[in-house]
């Protein structure tokens, strides 16, 4: 996971997470505008296995915000957060009368833009 800045902004992002990113997609757009503290407490109560890597990825962009920058979570808002296709590991899984049925596990990598808010 890496973590850049820039005036007013902390971009964090994570490589090669084990979901897809049409399912990334729909948590990540879900919290655009949200405080990343209240993100995460609500990514806690969902079922959705997509919300595991969304929870880690916040935790690791307010820490480095904390860390780095000296910024309180409330001083932050999801400006942007989106999912994009990473690598593709493809397998077959053996059918009948010879023949093979192919599938794909897509990761995705996953980019979130927080914004400061402070005044």
């Amino acid at each position: 996971m890496k973590t850049k800045t820039k005036e007013n902004t902390i971009i964090a992002k994570a490589s090669h997470a084990s979901v897809t990113p049409r399912k990334a997609n729909l948590i990540l757009e879900s919290l655009i505008g949200q405080n990343p503290q209240d993100a995460i407490n609500e990514l806690g109560l969902s079922s959705k296995i997509a919300a595991k890597p969304v929870i880690k990825l916040l935790k690791q962009a307010l820490g480095n915000a904390a860390d780095q920058h000296k910024l309180a979570p409330e001083d932050l808002k999801i400006e942007k957060a989106f999912a994009t296709k990473g690598r593709v590991l493809k397998f077959v899984r053996f059918a009948g009368r010879g023949r093979v049925k192919p599938y794909q596990k897509i990761a995705s990598h996953l980019t979130l833009i927080l914004k400061v808010t402070k005044k």
